[in-house]
């Protein structure tokens, strides 16, 4: 479900909790918590001239066929990555636009084109794609954690209180360790 979704579904009370990338206008009924800033990170084909660099900079990813993902519904993560080069007065060259992230690193395998990735996508064991790390630190995705402002239960009562334990930990690398458990259902 994308944010927008995860929004109208907290509205209608089907869903308790989103996490999306989304930095979505103020809505009275919706609280939303940055719970991480994760680092992009640039997929490159294997045999890209790029694939052996320790760093890459934003300007150099925008001299580089391009592909943006996801190509719809707008906005999504399709336009953060726009508004990172816009930012730094760069313009990407976008070959291609694809629907989901799976089709994107496809592409890039197939040496089509290049794409900025969440870092945590770089855990995925793909032998036709490398992931580098880009030298500017300023180029992060979101981890909005939204929630209704009324909902008072223990369930998300103990979801928030996980979510902020990881942002606790997230810069040491250890993982979040619930000290106690919480019973769900009969």
């Amino acid at each position: 479900m994308i944010t927008l979704q995860q929004q109208e579904a907290l509205l209608a009370r089907r869903i308790d909790v989103g996490f999306g990338r989304l930095e979505l206008g103020e809505h009275s009924d919706i609280e939303r918590r940055t719970i991480y800033n994760e680092p992009l990170v640039l997929a490159v084909p294997r045999e890209h001239a790029l694939r052996n660099a320790s760093t890459v900079w934003l300007e150099q990813v925008a001299k580089e066929p391009f592909i943006l993902y996801p190509s719809k519904p707008r906005p999504s993560f399709a336009d953060q990555v726009l508004d990172l080069f816009t930012r730094h007065k760069l313009k990407p060259k976008v070959v291609l636009e694809a629907n989901e992230i799976q089709t994107a690193l496809g592409l890039v395998a197939a040496n089509i084109g290049v794409t900025l990735v969440p870092q945590s996508v770089s855990r995925l064991r793909l032998g036709d794609v490398v992931f580098l790390a880009l030298a500017d630190s300023e180029i992060l995705s979101p981890v909005i954690m939204g929630f209704r402002r009324d909902n008072d239960t223990e369930l998300l009562r103990a979801i928030i209180s996980y979510a902020e334990l990881e942002l606790q930990q997230a810069n040491s690398d250890k993982p979040a360790q619930m000290t106690s458990t919480l019973k769900v259902g009969r």
